[in-house]
């Protein structure tokens, strides 16, 4: 039985490892520029300071969801692919 270098498995570990948390930045960050965006917008039209806090309150809620959400996929696809790495490795996983 042929052995697998043990520093070759942890590259691809911590590269597949990288590409789910990226991918969560990512997407944190899309979100974080819209709400961003959308409270500039707010700022500078004429709105009561009850919508200003509702709408930061909807940022702080969508944002810890979306958190949470890709969380849990992540960590079970990589879960996933650390059981099955051959299956995985070096294709778009993300």
């Amino acid at each position: 039985m042929k052995k697998k270098n043990i520093y070759l498995v942890d590259v691809e570990f911590h590269e597949i490892w990288y590409g789910c948390t990226n991918y969560i930045g990512k997407k944190l960050l899309d979100i974080e520029l819209k709400y961003t965006n959308e409270f500039n917008r707010l700022l500078n039209q004429e709105h009561t300071l009850d919508n200003i806090k509702n709408y930061k309150f909807s940022y702080i809620v969508t944002f810890e969801e979306m958190k949470q959400k890709l969380g849990n996929i992540y960590k079970t696809k990589f879960q996933h692919i650390v059981q099955n790495p051959k299956k995985y490795y070096k294709k778009d996983f993300y």
